[in-house]
C-alpha cells in the first residue's frame, strides 16, 4: 500500500511541476541556461555554466564569477568585470544588476522565469529565460 501511495504522490508532484512550470531546486536547473531582466535591462544577461562558473553582461561591461546552487540555496560571486566606462545611467543599472546577483540567496526557477531572493526572502531580481534549448 505504501508503494502505491508513494507512486501516486510522485505522479502528483510531476503533474504539478508540468502544470505550473516549477522546477525543483538543483545545480542542474541553472547549468547551461541564460537569463535577462524580466523588464528593461537592455543588454544585461547572466549565463550559468555547467562547471559552476557564470558570465554575462551588465549593460556595459562583461562579468564573470562563480555560483553554487545546492539544496535550494544560491551563492553568486564574487563577480569581476571588465572596466569600460559608459553613460552614468547605464553604469548605475549595471552596478545594481551585479549587486542584486551577489545578494541572491535562493532561486525560484520555472521554465521561463528565474526569481532571485535575498536572505530575508525579498525578491532582488526577476529574470526571463533567453535561451530556449
Amino acid at each position: 500500500m505504501n508503494a502505491i501511495v508513494t507512486r501516486i504522490f510522485a505522479a502528483l508532484v510531476a503533474l504539478f511541476a508540468l502544470t505550473f512550470g516549477t522546477i525543483a531546486y538543483g545545480a542542474g536547473n541553472l547549468a547551461g541556461s541564460e537569463w535577462g531582466p524580466a523588464t528593461g535591462g537592455g543588454e544585461q544577461y547572466v549565463r550559468f555554466g555547467a562547471d559552476n562558473k557564470l558570465n554575462g553582461n551588465g549593460g556595459c561591461n562583461g562579468f564573470f564569477g562563480r555560483y553554487e546552487l545546492k539544496d535550494g540555496k544560491l551563492r553568486i560571486g564574487p563577480l569581476a568585470s571588465t572596466r569600460k566606462a559608459c553613460a552614468s545611467d547605464i553604469m548605475e543599472r549595471e552596478q545594481a544588476f551585479l549587486q542584486a546577483l551577489e545578494r541572491a540567496r535562493t532561486a525560484v526557477i520555472t521554465h521561463t522565469l528565474l526569481t532571485l531572493k535575498d536572505d530575508s526572502g525579498t525578491t532582488v531580481l526577476e529574470l526571463r529565460r533567453r535561451d530556449w534549448d
